[in-house]
């Protein structure tokens, strides 16, 4: 018997071509969605252990939140309240060590014996970018390649945790860098406003007559994600002071301003923040307020 092969013809190859076209359209949106959610089930993880380190921290510290400002080495600039500060915290060279105390005081470097990794502080949905300031220098070593992705509610600095109003609403670590992973260096966000030497720096709860001259009156959130945005999974993570962790939606593609008791962000344009909530007041921001209770809401205004 003899056998003949016979070739695919143009219009099989075209409907064949076609059908794997259709299958990869239909199939890559879902590999993404995947991509996205493992994403983000890694970084709750990260900010469930780095939750779980600061309760730890806690019973090691009388129940005192990290101190994470320390004074400021140029006279007169009071402590490093806006600072980019180096993590891990000897990596500049020329260092003294009191300027390597100063920079262990930094969060993210005195939970480390706590934590023991620091490739935990790097957001799996980040993206690292190098970045100076004034104790940061811009050209980093090969050494130093992990960065700090999540933040520190810096309205807790040395704040008692037994103060704390709602500790399963309120936010200690979360993604306030958005896209951001800052290769050797960490920041705290919001941040209290602490310029004078002769106070302690602590929030002083919201009233209305509040100014930066006196320390803790006064705070701030940064929406700086170095032009990357926020849209990592269509929300932010948050870690609460019950070492809880979340994820929380934020109003992306609208000009509708969000909730002010579940996005620290009033606006987002192009994803990216444009205003931030503060209490009827301006002197803090509206969500992270040790003292809030969540139940019952004051009125907000934006900045």
């Amino acid at each position: 018997m003899k056998f003949t092969s016979r070739a695919f013809t143009l219009i099989e190859l075209l409907v064949v071509i076609a059908i794997i076209a259709i299958l990869a359209a239909i199939l890559f949106p879902v590999f993404a969605q995947a991509k996205t959610a493992a994403k983000k089930t890694a970084s709750l993880s990260n900010c469930k252990q780095i939750g779980t380190a600061a309760n730890i921290y806690l019973n090691d510290s009388d129940d005192v939140w990290p101190v994470t400002y320390a004074f400021d080495d140029a006279a007169g600039s009071g402590y490093t309240f806006d600072r980019l500060i180096p993590v891990p915290a000897d990596w500049p060279s020329g260092l003294t060590p009191e300027q390597v105390n100063r920079n262990q005081t930094f969060w993210a470097n005195n939970l480390q014996p706590y934590l023991k990794n620091r490739q935990m502080l790097n957001g799996p949905a980040a993206t690292k970018v190098d970045v100076s300031g004034s104790y940061v220098p811009a050209t980093k070593p090969a050494n130093v390649q992990d960065g700090v992705s999540y933040t520190y509610n810096g309205l807790l600095n040395s704040y008692s945790a037994t103060a704390i109003a709602a500790p399963s609403s309120l936010p200690v670590f979360w993604e306030g860098r958005g896209k951001a992973n800052t290769r050797g260096a960490g920041y705290v966000n919001p941040y209290l406003f602490c310029y004078n030497y002769d106070q302690p720096c602590r929030y002083v709860p919201t009233k209305s007559s509040c100014s930066d001259a006196n320390n803790g009156e006064w705070s701030g959130t940064s929406p700086n994600s170095r032009g990357l945005g926020y849209n990592m999974y269509g929300g932010l993570i948050y870690t609460y002071a019950d070492s809880s962790a979340k994820f929380r939606k934020i109003a992306l593609g609208t000009t509708d301003k969000t909730d002010p008791r579940t996005d620290p962000f009033a606006k987002y344009v192009s994803d990216k923040p444009e205003l931030s909530w503060y209490d009827q007041y301006t002197c803090h921001s509206y969500m992270f307020r040790p003292d809030l209770d969540f139940s019952t809401w004051d009125p907000a205004t934006t900045l």
